[in-house]
């Protein structure tokens, strides 16, 4: 069974034919104060007016408006506004509302751990 496998790999049979691409240009990010790491289709990026989303294309998806962002993982980013920290989906609508000191996601379980400040 070794020899098998180990003969197919060598054929590139594992590949997936059907696979997207993964590479990819991404746009010129020289203009903006700050960014963060491509993930799940979005880029955080920092301008004048605060924090949000853009594409690889550059095409802005979340209007910079955040003290601070998070990347997005399983399609939720962590977000501080003036008003506190809250949890955004990938069209900016508010997952968690920002009203909480810290809110925290985890993406193993999949829930979101709040703190408003009391103990």
């Amino acid at each position: 069974m070794r020899t098998k496998i180990a003969a197919l790999r060598n054929n590139n049979l594992f590949c997936e034919p059907d696979a997207p691409d993964y590479s990819f240009e991404i746009c010129d990010l020289s203009q903006y104060r700050n960014t963060l790491g491509y993930a799940e289709g979005l880029i955080g990026i920092e301008t004048e007016d605060g924090w949000g989303f853009i594409d690889c294309n550059g095409k802005e998806i979340i209007r910079p408006q955040y003290r601070w962002v998070s990347r997005f993982v399983e399609s939720r980013a962590e977000v501080e506004t003036d008003n506190g920290m809250g949890l955004i989906d990938k069209s900016g609508r508010y997952i968690i509302s920002p009203n909480y000191c810290i809110v925290d996601y985890n993406p193993i379980t999949g829930h979101s751990m709040v703190n408003n400040g009391s103990e």
